[in-house]
């Protein structure tokens, strides 16, 4: 059961992810998911009893010893004279039960080993989901707590121009009209940041549910993070690789060879069964001679070995109707199987071209930020020139803004991509989180959730 240890040091291995990373990181708050999930507890739960079936399934290669024991008072009476004699009954008998030959026990045993498998793949698929799931979510909160404080900064802005504009309407060189733009303005972005607020508390309350726990300080992205373009680009050996190794295609590999032994399971029950029987008999009883007329003690002890051979011959149909059955349960895998690997096929495609496209999104949205802050500044500038307007500062003001929003999201998007990719192709680890954890150094503080 090589791959049984292998299981139990991988899940040992997530459990005790570095204790010496703040509380706060990516690591800490995948760990306290893997505690709390109940998805994934209910994986490790299956996991237990797949191998507790194994177990019982290998029972029927083994011989079975039954130990009975009997001991009564015996009363005796004789018809010809008015003589009586009581004693005492005691007798034990051990017995021995081996199964020689029995088709099913035997294709049960295979089928028991594959669903064992399979619940070692289902178990890895299911961490490696979990861990994905609380990185995304994780990420979630981070992007909405970084949209959240852009449009604080821009509320600030705005009210500092709207300020401007009632002292510059009180010196004569604005209209009333003015005034209103940016107060209008100003309370546009209120409203946005109190509906910012509301999600990033959403936000949380969803990071809670996946780990049980409130966080109240994360750590989230600094100004700088190395971007690994995938490779090789090309995309199809990646789906190969996820083909090959991912553990949702392998679970469902297994689960085609276990249906496959239901089929000769139920096909062999038309196969006779051979056991071999021993048994030991010691008895003590009184018994009454009627030549003598007399009670006397017997002591017996009787030893025997048998080969028994049970033929089915006719059930009803119910062999017919199980290998049916068990066939189209393996037909069924099949398609099963097929249905996942063209979705896999897709998914591993679609996240090696986006993790590409991310990268390149986030140079651009870099530069973006660099080019809209200038704007911003050169149109500043020309409104306190009285060459631009108040709606053209706003509008260079909410570019600028714009462009900050996407370069933060797309760069948790690609964070989020990595690590999805990692899940697709079977390869997500501890140590991965590890890395994405010491990239995200910026500890971010959060009100209570109430």
């Amino acid at each position: 059961m090589s791959w049984v240890k292998s299981m139990r040091k991988w899940i040992g291995f997530l459990w005790m992810l570095s204790a010496s990373i703040r509380a706060e990181s990516l690591v800490d708050v995948c760990q306290a998911a893997l505690k709390h999930d109940p998805t994934y507890q209910a994986a490790r739960a299956e996991w237990a009893i797949q191998h507790h079936q194994y177990g019982l399934s290998r029972a029927a290669f083994f011989p079975t010893l039954n130990l009975t024991g009997l001991y009564g008072k015996v009363r005796m009476d004789s018809d010809t004279s008015t003589v009586h004699h009581s004693g005492h009954q005691q007798q034990w008998s051990m017995n021995l039960t081996q199964t020689l030959f029995d088709a099913r026990a035997w294709n049960a045993w295979a089928q028991m080993t594959y669903q064992a498998r399979q619940a070692d793949a289902v178990l890895r698929a299911s961490a490696q989901s979990i861990l994905s799931r609380t990185a995304q979510h994780y990420f979630a909160v981070l992007m909405q707590h970084a949209r959240l404080n852009i449009l604080i900064s821009e509320q600030r802005a705005l009210f500092k121009h709207y300020q401007l504009a009632q002292q510059r309407f009180k010196a004569g060189l604005v209209t009333r009209i003015t005034v209103l733009e940016a107060q209008s303005h100003y309370d546009i972005k209120r409203a946005q940041r109190f509906k910012a607020e509301a999600q990033l508390e959403d936000a949380r309350h969803r990071l809670k549910a996946i780990t049980g726990q409130t966080y109240t300080r994360l750590n989230g992205l600094g100004r700088s993070m190395p971007l690994v373009p995938p490779k090789p680009i090309e995309v199809q050996p990646w789906i190969d690789h996820a083909l090959k190794y991912a553990p949702s295609i392998q679970a469902l590999r297994l689960l085609q060879q276990s249906a496959k032994a239901g089929v000769l399971k139920a096909e062999a029950g038309h196969l006779p069964r051979v056991v071999l029987n021993g048994s030991i008999t010691d008895l003590k009883q009184p018994v009454y001679s009627s030549a003598n007329q007399t009670f006397s003690n017997i002591d017996s002890r009787t030893a025997l070995a048998s080969v028994g051979v049970t033929l089915p011959l006719l059930e009803g149909g119910r062999v017919r109707v199980d290998t049916q059955r068990a066939q189209a349960l393996y037909h069924q895998s099949g398609f099963k199987q097929l249905e996942a690997i063209q979705q896999l096929s897709a998914d591993v495609a679609q996240a090696v071209r986006g993790l590409s496209a991310g990268i390149q999104t986030i140079r651009a949205n870099r530069q973006a930020v660099h080019s809209s802050q200038a704007a911003l500044a050169a149109n500043q500038a020309a409104y306190l020139a009285g060459t631009r307007t108040i709606v053209d500062v706003v509008n260079a003001l909410a570019t600028y803004s714009q462009t900050q929003q996407q370069y933060q999201l797309s760069r948790y998007e690609y964070l989020g991509i990595v690590l999805s990719l990692k899940a697709l192709i079977g390869e997500l680890r501890g140590e991965d989180i590890q890395v994405i954890s010491q990239w995200l150094s910026q500890p971010i503080r959060f009100k209570k959730i109430h």
